[in-house]
């Protein structure tokens, strides 16, 4: 983390995770159904060959 002064400081794991995970839930939130089967209409027969 780079506190804007030129100062690194490392977060500690749980939070790190915590944020992460608060992220990952947000994105989740905010792609529908018909988004993801969009992305797997689209990359899905690349992945599986």
């Amino acid at each position: 983390m780079n506190l804007g002064m030129g100062l690194e400081v490392e977060a500690p794991e749980l939070v790190v995770l915590a944020a992460k995970l608060l992220i990952g839930a947000a994105i989740g939130a905010a792609l529908g159904p018909d988004v993801l089967r969009q992305f797997l209409r689209f990359v899905g027969p690349g992945v599986w060959r």
